[in-house]
């Protein structure tokens, strides 16, 4: 009697349990499910040719699962499309991922490609110079000095410029050649005489950091030197800067996979209490005087207490596991909400603010901002 008591006093308990748990399992699931049909749609696009359209769901794709198998297409269909510059820095940082069982496999591959597209690129690395100054390629800001890496660039001739307010502008002409590191060094940015005139609008870049997989669709190789790139495109090819911190998304996705696993160990330890309570519903009864017996044979007062006792760990598990896949899951939509935008903009946020609605009534707005 006791025992049936308790057991409708934590039901409401449960069920919230539970419905928070599908809650959170949920998304996870629909983003990588979305992920796979992304890629699987961007794999028909290239086979059709349609190189321009396979990009963008390759990136659609990236953006909702960073994985070296979803990098490895982006970069492919950069390739195809002569975005020497991105294709390298992608395939280089795709074939990286060592413990990825899909880049393992396609790996001959991902290596001819970049084998063909090494020859298209060289590298920049910029010396000296005023810190705090923007260098601009072919008009293109890519970083501020110092800059923390070499720049991979388009073979050819680029325009370099070192600008600052109030400073005077360097501007310089280079030339890239394949498979060589060009080093350039610049003097202090002298200070200008008089009033120091407007800068010129420039055209910023994000930074090329693709990085982290969610399709198992084949890769589709593109011939060595398979389309001319134009002027335009060398420069929007232009790669510098800050990549994102790699630690920062292994905690966030870390954080999402032990929550799942938290909630489906309590899931499962909660349907072994529910099984455990039935049976001793069916077989036991519990006597606050005498303590623990069979209701008749064969049942034994040892299987009765093993039953006791199953009920209570297996609950007392089943609290644990929600517990903790409600902490990480929380912990990872923080890690979520304040990742920085990859174009460089503000970090993605979530807030609410009270309003009033007439008199007397006041109502509470949220809202996400990406």
């Amino acid at each position: 009697m006791t025992r049936a008591f308790g057991d409708r006093a934590w039901a409401p308990v449960r069920a919230v349990i539970l419905i928070f748990a599908f809650i959170v399992a949920s998304p996870i699931i629909a983003a990588a499910s979305d992920s796979d049909e992304l890629v699987k749609q961007g794999v028909v696009l290239r086979r059709k040719g349609d190189d321009v359209a396979a990009l963008q769901k390759f990136e659609q794709a990236y953006e909702i699962d960073k994985s070296a198998r979803v990098l490895a297409q982006v970069a492919l269909a950069e390739q195809a499309l002569g975005r020497w510059a991105l294709a390298y820095d992608h395939l280089t940082q795709a074939l990286g991922e060592r413990g990825d069982p899909w880049i393992a496999k396609h790996k001959p591959l991902l290596e001819d490609s970049l084998k063909a597209v090494r020859e298209h690129v060289g590298r920049l690395e910029i010396l000296g110079g005023s810190p705090g100054a923007e260098v601009r390629i072919n008009g293109t800001v890519v970083g501020i000095l110092p800059l923390s890496r070499t720049l991979t660039l388009p073979i050819g001739s680029a325009a370099l410029e070192v600008t600052a307010p109030r400073f005077m502008a360097i501007q310089r002409a280079t030339t890239i050649r394949a498979g060589q590191t060009t080093r350039e060094s610049f003097d202090a940015l002298a200070p200008t005489a008089g009033k120091p005139t407007p800068e010129p609008e420039a055209r910023v870049r994000p930074v090329s950091a693709v990085e982290g997989s969610a399709s198992d669709g084949k890769p589709i190789a593109t011939a060595q030197g398979s389309r001319a790139q134009s002027p335009a495109s060398d420069r929007s090819d232009v790669t510098a800067g800050e990549e994102p911190s790699t630690l920062r998304l292994s905690a966030k996705w870390v954080a999402g996979g032990l929550a799942v696993l938290g909630i489906a160990g309590g899931t499962i330890a909660y349907v072994s209490h529910q099984n455990a309570s039935d049976d001793f519903g069916r077989m036991c009864y519990d006597d606050p005087a005498t303590g623990i017996h069979p209701l008749s044979p064969p049942t034994t007062e040892m299987y009765c207490r093993d039953l006791n006792s199953r009920w209570s760990s297996t609950y007392t598990l089943a609290i644990v596991g929600f517990a903790a896949g409600a902490t990480l899951a929380a912990a990872g939509i923080v890690l979520w909400l304040t990742e920085p935008s990859p174009s460089g903009g503000s970090a993605t946020a979530f807030g609410c603010s009270p309003g009033a609605v007439g008199p007397g009534r006041f109502s509470v707005g949220c809202a996400i901002r990406f």
